[in-house]
């Protein structure tokens, strides 16, 4: 008999005695390192959502809420897997929302997590996609004692939001039953609070009074380190106030495009929020009125403890903002940068002190192709150790290049950045498309490699998707060969944006938000 055979009717014959086969080295591994690989297994850390513009989509985490495989149906293997598992509160202290189920299924698997995970403190994933999801799990959320809650994530996808736009017109907003009682959950415990919606519909979030009202009782609980909102706009201006000063350590708020928001109400945040470690703003423009100008001018915003700052849209105000500990700093897409040396010198001491890595995400290229803009940049964060550029390429260089190219060859070809120990990179993730108007001119490119490199230095190179290298190789093999034997490019390992939490520092700490 093969001996494959011998252990598979083995193994049979001890499932139907309900005991474990002692042959297999699987049931000799410790119980602490069985239950890691379940809670591996079981419980993926989804981020949420689309419009955060480095993150996982929401429509990821909807497929990953629909998937199949998430219970734990491991722990009906055998009865020594089933009795490890049933021992462990962690592994049942995360719950996942499944659409999938009906009311009734739903309540007896809540149950069963409540009862396993004894007194652990739980975390709530959830993907809404229809109204009818938010009446489940808010009715959850009450009968659940509240101070068992430590983490709670809640994404609306583009189900939910398309479904709710074809039907929204101009009607009040939705109602509940007992919006309007007195009685006010208390999330004593909670920690993370972290609410987003996909495509950037977060106005449909606040035409729920349901998700207002939670907002507003999550506000004063004492604990909360952690809040990430999107369209966080529209949320009343009090409730800012309502939150523990000393314990919010992160906050993320994303707006619907190009909102306003009030330079008193960005003030606010520093002065509610002493202890805040980690910011991003995105989507807002500060208020144009002269009052507000003249105070963005003039006024210093001091952050004594903020060590991560990630911003897009008009930002202004960064010149104002004096932050002695803060190490990462990334200015996203739609950020521009003053021009010339009126802002900051050689001779003045640096913005950020201590400062490590300065991370340009889709900036506009004058942020970094014009020599009187990068001497500017330099200057003001001259203390960095690492320059990151991510780009998208999503058209052709434009004409001014050149002008740069003969402005630096007349200039003086000393690097900047290096000459304080720079570590640089600088990556390509996409090009435009065969046959489009922005199709990329490799001959430009190659120009505009070169520029760069004289100004940034050596140890400067260009990491690029592998479809990208793959098209120049095959439309431009000379021009190729070129740059890389002047050591310009370096082709990247995949052709996707590095995801949270990997090895590029552009993006640590942005997962860290996630896991908090």
């Amino acid at each position: 008999m093969d001996p494959f055979e011998n252990t598979e009717i083995t193994i049979h014959q001890t499932q139907d005695n309900d005991a474990c086969p002692p042959i297999l080295p699987i049931f000799s591994i410790p119980s602490e390192i069985t239950m890691l690989i379940f809670s591996f297994a079981c419980h993926p850390s989804p981020i949420i959502c689309q419009n955060r513009r480095s993150g996982i989509k929401a429509e990821e985490l909807s497929h990953f809420a629909r998937e199949e495989g998430q219970e734990l149906t491991i722990s009906h293997v055998c009865r020594a897997w089933r009795s490890i598992s049933h021992a462990d509160p962690a592994l049942w202290s995360t719950f996942h929302y499944f659409s999938k189920y009906d009311r009734q299924h739903f309540t007896a698997r809540h149950h069963a997590y409540l009862e396993r995970a004894q007194s652990n403190l739980l975390t709530l994933w959830v993907c809404f996609s229809t109204a009818e999801d938010v009446t489940i799990i808010l009715g959850m959320l009450r009968c659940t004692n509240n101070s068992r809650w430590r983490k709670i994530s809640l994404a609306f996808d583009r189900h939910y939001t398309l479904g709710r736009e074809s039907e929204i017109g101009w009607v009040p907003q939705q109602h509940s039953p007992d919006a309007d009682s007195p009685h006010r959950f208390n999330y004593s415990n909670l920690e993370t609070l972290d609410i987003g919606c996909s495509r950037g519909h977060g106005y449909l979030l606040w035409m729920n009074t349901d998700i207002v009202r939670m907002i507003s009782d999550v506000a004063s609980t004492p604990r909360l380190v952690a809040l990430r909102m999107d369209a966080a706009v529209n949320i009343p201006q009090p409730n800012f106030g309502k939150v523990c000063r000393a314990s919010l350590s992160v906050l993320q708020l994303h707006g619907l495009g190009q909102w306003n928001i009030s330079w008193d109400s960005f003030l606010s945040i520093f002065s509610n929020f002493p202890n805040i470690t980690a910011l991003t703003i995105s989507g807002y423009v500060f208020g144009r009125t002269p009052t507000a100008a003249s105070a963005m001018a003039t006024e210093m915003v001091v952050a004594p403890n903020l060590q991560y700052l990630r911003i897009s849209a008009s930002a202004q105000w960064l010149w104002s903002l004096r932050a002695p500990r803060l190490k990462h700093l990334a200015i996203n897409q739609d950020w521009h940068f003053p021009w010339g040396n009126s802002f900051v010198h050689d001779t003045n001491p640096p913005m950020f002190p201590s400062l490590e890595l300065l991370a340009l995400v889709n900036c506009p290229r004058d942020l970094y192709d014009d020599l009187q803009c990068v001497t500017s940049l330099a200057h003001a964060t001259r203390t960095i150790s690492q320059l990151v550029i991510v780009r998208e390429y999503r058209e052709a260089e434009p004409n001014y290049v050149r002008h740069s190219e003969v402005m630096v060859k007349a200039s003086s070809l000393l690097p900047l950045w290096p000459s304080s120990g720079v570590s640089p990179s600088h990556m390509f993730y996409t090009a435009p498309a065969y046959g489009t108007h922005d199709y990329l001119n490799f001959p430009r490119a190659l120009r505009v490699m070169r520029w760069r490199k004289r100004v940034l230095g050596d140890g400067w190179t260009m990491r690029i998707s592998s479809d990208f290298a793959q098209r120049w190789k095959t439309d431009a093999p000379e021009l190729w060969e070129v740059a890389v034997a002047e050591g310009l490019i370096e082709p990247a390992l995949c052709n996707e944006r590095p995801h949270p939490g990997d090895a590029d520092p552009c993006w640590t700490y942005e997962a860290g938000f996630a896991a908090c």
